[in-house]
């Protein structure tokens, strides 16, 4: 766009972004935003990847021996400016990595900065506001407030609600038509058939993955090395293994895996939440997604028997219906993998905002 040249927004303190997503981002910014200047508010999604990268290779054993990391970019910024307001975001494995120092680092950085924070990690899902979606992240809020910065930070964010206390169901498009999103008839085989399997078990409750390889072992085998077995008896159960077989040489080794996750709940496949995962079928409960996640692994809509669509994952971050997605289903799914959920900041930013600030 031709406002790029004047986005008030510095591009090398997110050198990280694909340039698309960059183009994605400037594409839905409201036109009055985009030449704003964020005096008073600095918020920022710390890339996990730039430290734990690090980490992960050698280059660092401690955070705070190195200067070169995103972190502590955000921390000049915050030295050089002083917003009133800073919220940071990262997954929930920040608090434990390193056993507790990196995120302590990060911690007494900012309290050094005159940022009052949280005494403890504030750990926040989507669906404890509604949001259907499983997806634990940690949040740093501060208020700038030098004179108070080792004073603990509370906020009031109201009632939380329980995995329960929320459904799919506001989130799902009908009578979606795109074939993108539709099932293959192989894909549909295959959970048929492992849903005739759990319909047919007496013990409905699975507590470990049912791997069908397993299957042909055991018993069949045991009774083929009898001495005395019939040969007729011997016949059958070979044809049975070999019917078996068959009937499973379509099958990739992950379909060949199967993990029931919703209890005596529900009986069907079709009524749940299903993911092809490497560890086989998994099956959930319909009242929550799953984290999207970058490399995302699009879960499959059993009472629509189709995939979730763009739209839906945009509504699982709560990004509003006007929010334009990226024309490339496959680089969108990644995209709003990689955000934040807009609902929970949009929470933890008014209790923020809602904090008195002592005058001095």
């Amino acid at each position: 766009m031709e406002n790029h040249e004047k986005l008030k927004l510095r591009r090398d303190i997110s050198h990280y972004w694909p340039e698309i997503a960059y183009e994605d981002f400037v594409d839905n910014l409201p036109t009055e935003l985009r030449m704003c200047s964020f005096t008073h508010v600095f918020m920022d999604r710390v890339k996990s990847e730039d430290i734990f990268y690090r980490v992960r290779w050698g280059y660092l054993d401690k955070l705070d021996k190195v200067r070169g990391t995103l972190f502590f970019e955000v921390a000049r910024i915050l030295e050089a400016k002083h917003p009133r307001y800073v919220l940071l975001e990262n997954v929930q494995n920040l608090v434990s990595h390193d056993d507790g120092k990196t995120y302590k680092t990060i911690c007494e950085t900012l309290r050094s900065l005159g940022y009052r924070i949280p005494a403890s990690p504030l750990i926040l899902q989507p669906y404890q506001f509604g949001i259907p979606q499983i997806r634990p992240r940690v949040y740093i809020p501060g208020i700038y407030d030098p004179c108070h910065a080792n004073e603990p930070l509370v906020l009031d964010l109201g009632q939380l609600l329980d995995k329960k206390d929320v459904s799919v169901l506001p989130i799902l498009e009908q009578g979606v038509t795109d074939p993108d999103y539709a099932l293959s008839r192989h894909e549909i085989d295959v959970l048929d058939c492992w849903d005739e399997f759990h319909r047919g078990l007496d013990v409905k409750t699975i507590g470990f993955p049912v791997w069908s390889w397993c299957f042909d072992l055991g018993e069949a085998q045991k009774a083929l090395a009898e001495p005395d077995i019939p040969d007729w008896k011997a016949e059958f159960i070979k044809k049975n293994m070999d019917l078996y077989r068959h009937n499973l040489d379509d099958f990739t080794p992950t379909e060949r895996k199967f993990e029931w996750q919703v209890g005596e709940d529900y009986e069907s496949i079709w009524d749940c939440i299903i993911q092809w995962r490497p560890s086989g079928v998994r099956v959930k409960r319909p009242n929550c997604f799953q984290a999207l996640v970058a490399m995302v692994q699009i879960p499959v809509i059993g009472p629509m028997r189709r995939y979730m669509t763009v739209r839906e994952a945009a509504r699982l971050q709560s990004f509003p219906e006007t929010f334009i997605p990226d024309e490339n289903k496959q680089r969108a799914f990644k995209q709003l993998g990689n955000s934040v959920n807009i609902e929970v900041l949009k929470h933890i930013f008014s209790a923020l905002t809602e904090t008195p600030i002592p005058n001095n």
